[in-house]
């Protein structure tokens, strides 16, 4: 054997060594925590949130997580894992319904959309706004349908954890229903739009949509788009 091979065995036996005293030194502590895990069964996300935070800070102060876990003897990881992948699905679920509840109104008085503003001009914007609306309804619904897919057996799982307390249903349909703001803020811009587009054949001159009246099929082709949302 080589004189790096050596070297490499000895320093490869020292760190093991040092996380053998390390495991030892904070098995207490660790052993504590574990009974704390095993029969934890927070309340509400807030409650998993900061019970999380509590082992988080102790794992932190550990010289290398997996090594001294591997030495403490029945560590509950997966019940720490199925924890934090409850808190992140909890997390995306109000993040969703938060984005959908606390989407901008468009500003009628802004320089696109003020009653002198052309109506190309008026319907640009609107269609912007339209379409950045439907994208992010569009993955709404694409996220929320790929969880319901797997909420059922998501839940035993978690319940099996003893973390059934916690009710991932009730944040889902909270989210579900914070989605139809998205709808109601389309359906104000379509609305928007059919007015300004009437407005141009009331006003009984050649515009935007060539002559009287394909301004109201305009609208009426914007209102019914606002339906089918």
């Amino acid at each position: 054997e080589g004189s790096t091979g050596r070297a490499t065995r000895l320093t490869g036996s020292s760190l093991a060594a040092g996380l053998d005293r390390e495991a030892e030194a904070r098995a207490p502590l660790l052993a504590d925590l574990a009974r704390e895990i095993r029969g934890a069964s927070p309340a509400d996300a807030r409650s998993l949130d900061e019970f999380l935070e509590k082992i988080d800070e102790v794992l932190a102060s550990l010289s290398d997580e997996r090594e001294v876990l591997r030495r403490v003897d029945a560590w509950p990881g997966a019940k720490v894992e199925a924890m934090r992948e409850l808190r992140h699905l909890l997390a995306e679920l109000d993040e969703m319904a938060r984005a959908a509840r606390q989407w901008p109104r468009l500003d009628v008085n802004s320089r696109a959309l003020r009653s002198s503003a052309k109506a190309s001009t008026v319907m640009w914007a609107c269609d912007e706004e339209r379409g950045k609306i439907s994208r992010a309804a569009d993955a709404t619904r694409r996220r929320i349908e790929s969880i319901e897919r797997t909420v059922a057996a998501d839940a035993a799982r978690f319940a099996g954890h003893g973390l059934r307390r916690v009710d991932v249903n009730a944040s889902l349909v909270s989210a579900k229903h914070a989605s139809l703001t998205l709808a109601e803020r389309y359906a104000r811009v379509s609305l928007l739009a059919a007015e300004r587009a009437s407005r141009e054949d009331d006003d009984g001159w050649r515009g935007t949509y060539g002559t009287n009246g394909t301004g109201r099929a305009k609208a009426r082709e914007t209102l019914a788009s606002a339906v089918r949302f």
